[in-house]
């Protein structure tokens, strides 16, 4: 094996600075990785404006045809977006995707399967 092919390739950047740059790169982002099941094309990237932050967000559409949450981003001054934990995401987001939500916050998000947790 040669030192070539220990090396990572170069990570993604934005093409410029304005916030449809950093929206396209949000865009590239997700599809460069696995995503939420039954979550498909075609994708979106948006901004969402929450007190006075913006927050750069990826939908994608289910099998049902439903916009579904996929990232959100916040800009960060040394890695360009930064991936946000779901318990970070602002309120709104909670309004715009109730789907998304119930299912992150549901007491039991994998209904009854039959399954139980041995201690």
């Amino acid at each position: 094996m040669s030192n070539s092919d220990c090396v990572p390739p170069p990570k993604p950047m934005p093409r410029g600075n304005t916030q449809k740059d950093l929206e396209e790169f949000a865009l590239a982002l997700c599809a460069s990785y696995a995503r939420v099941p039954e979550v498909r094309a075609p994708f979106d990237a948006r901004t969402l404006e929450w007190q006075g932050r913006p927050y750069i967000y990826v939908t994608g559409w289910d099998t049902k045809r439903k916009r579904r949450l996929l990232e959100v981003f916040q800009r960060h001054p040394k890695h360009f977006l930064e991936p946000m934990l779901a318990f970070q995401y602002p309120p709104p987001f909670r309004d715009l995707f109730k789907q998304d939500y119930d299912v992150l916050y549901s007491p039991d998000p994998w209904g009854e399967s039959g399954h139980s947790q041995r201690n």
